[in-house]
């Protein structure tokens, strides 16, 4: 019989101990590991049933029908428009006989959308407004699911639990819930950006994707003006040519508003934005989640009363910022940065005709250079008369 070798005995020693540790190591890892799943799944249930009691409170505005506020002024404007009426001058007589009529809820606010918005949602007004207010809650949720399976796709989520957890988790967040029971415009700016974030994914650069990209800006542009920033992220990563496509769409589509009504136009772009300026620098509300009321908030001292845990107590919460502007300063800068914006859309469409010398153009650019050039006028003016006339409201409203 042949005895073991005290090395070898050694070694053998050796590898039953460090199997041991690592067994150890292994069920401390794993018991930590079930302990840490069991607690982010109890966050998870905590945050779904916090999302799920926000969109709860909810539900009472869209019973017995959808009471959307801003859709209603929406829904006004359209039906100003297509009466042949400015829907940024509306009297309160001519909405509240319109709220009568149409079965509005209440008197429908103005809007501050450009006008290809306004035209675009004239379909609706076919109908009155509990019909056409749950026809636009559709189709705000069909876009919604849209973007929804976009988002899902693009976080490589294939587990199906884990894309119902998202899904509900989504639909019950509260900026989502806010903006379905107010009718906002987000869901479509949403599925626009992810139109032209998928089709700026693709590798192949053709003439289908620049239009692609020139219509998907052009209809978050005619929601709102701000998407027409959208190409200055690609001016930054030098990828001129779809910036190029997206600004141009952008701006012929704010253009076609001249088309609409020129009377609008001239209005929307000279007198309404800058009243709509004032207000918005004199004061905000405190659920506005506009950038200009994100800067007053930055800028200006606030006081709000609000509910507190139950609905009949008040609260007064006061914010006062480390730093203080006066409202024309903030006017005096938004006035400088429309002009600046102006005038890069005139050296966008400058290189636009450089870039692509189409026969049609100078057609093209002629509707696009419409904006520029009525915001360049207007910001000039307003900026002549700041302080003066400038912070008198009721100058602007009695000339609109």
């Amino acid at each position: 019989m042949t005895l073991p070798n005290r090395s070898d005995c050694g070694s053998v020693t050796q590898n039953t101990a460090r199997h041991m540790v690592q067994e150890r190591k292994a069920g401390q890892c794993g018991l930590s590991g079930v302990w840490l799943n069991r607690a982010m799944w109890g966050f998870l249930l905590s945050g779904l049933a916090v999302h799920a009691g926000t969109a709860a409170l909810r539900i009472g505005a869209f019973l017995p029908f959808p009471k959307l506020i801003d859709f209603a002024g929406f829904y006004a404007a359209a039906h100003a428009l297509r009466q042949g009426l400015s829907p940024y001058a509306l009297s309160p007589a001519w909405r509240d006989h319109l709220a009568a009529t149409t079965r509005i809820f209440q008197t429908p606010p103005l809007v501050y959308n450009p006008l290809p918005w306004i035209w675009f949602l004239q379909p609706f007004t076919r109908v009155d407004y509990p019909i056409a207010a749950g026809l636009w809650l559709a189709l705000n949720l069909c876009l919604l699911a849209g973007c929804i399976h976009y988002l899902l796709k693009l976080a490589a989520l294939r587990d199906r639990w884990a894309q119902v957890l998202g899904v509900v988790v989504i639909t019950t967040f509260g900026p989502v819930v806010l903006d379905l029971t107010l009718g906002q415009t987000s869901v479509a700016l949403l599925a626009a950006m992810l139109v032209v974030g998928r089709t700026l994914s693709a590798t192949k650069h053709s003439a289908v994707r620049g239009v692609k990209l020139a219509l998907a800006t052009a209809f978050a542009t005619g929601a709102k003006v701000y998407p027409l920033s959208w190409p200055a992220a690609l001016g930054a990563s030098r990828r001129w040519r779809e910036a190029l496509f997206m600004g141009v769409g952008g701006l012929v589509c704010l253009g076609s508003g001249f088309l609409i009504s020129r009377t609008a136009y001239e209005m929307y772009w000279s007198r309404y934005l800058v009243a709509r300026l004032h207000t918005a620098s004199s004061s905000v509300s405190m659920d506005d989640q506009s950038l200009t009321a994100w800067l007053q908030r930055m800028s200006l001292p606030q006081r709000y009363v609000v509910p507190s845990l139950r609905v009949s107590d008040r609260v007064t919460v006061v914010w006062q910022p480390p730093w203080t502007f006066e409202p024309g300063h903030i006017r005096l800068l938004a006035n400088a940065l429309a002009l600046v914006v102006a005038l890069g859309s005139l050296l966008l469409l400058a290189l636009w005709l450089i870039a692509f010398p189409y026969p049609w153009a100078p057609l093209l650019s002629g509707t696009a250079l419409g904006p520029a050039f009525v915001v360049s006028v207007s910001t000039g003016r307003a900026m002549a008369h700041w302080p003066g006339n400038l912070g008198d409201k009721a100058c602007w409203e009695a000339r609109a």
